[in-house]
């Protein structure tokens, strides 16, 4: 009913699911019950750990070893300026922006290990 409506009002317009680049998680149910329904809506079965928004979800971000993704794309941005002659102050802005903008969203979400900071002290 609510669905019908919601059509009738225009609320969705051409907006569809893709159903093959969806998953479908489960928790506390039958490993059957979840391949019965991942059928249905033709979508795969999910599981943890897995990358949404660039984030694992599912996994400890108390393990240094999950933070090896932003750690190794703050080494790529760096890596690129390295070649290039950049006063200090320039090097330092550069590099406050970069941890800023790449790490934000990681050290809002999470408190990052001491092993993880000193790495990206030390690059």
């Amino acid at each position: 009913m609510a669905m019908e409506m919601a059509k009738e009002k225009g609320l969705f317009q051409g907006l569809k699911v893709n159903m093959l680049k969806s998953k479908i998680f489960g928790f506390g149910v039958q490993n059957c019950e979840l391949k019965l329904l991942a059928r249905s809506f033709n979508c795969s079965i999910g599981s943890l750990p897995f990358i949404y928004l660039g984030l694992p979800v599912g996994a400890s971000m108390a393990r240094s070893t999950n933070w090896n993704p932003i750690v190794e794309k703050f080494q790529v941005k760096l890596s690129k300026w390295r070649a290039k002659f950049f006063s200090f102050g320039g090097c330092l802005t550069l590099c406050k922006f970069v941890l800023s903008s790449i790490g934000s969203f990681y050290f809002s979400l999470f408190k990052a290990p001491v092993k993880v900071i000193k790495q990206f002290e030390k690059i």
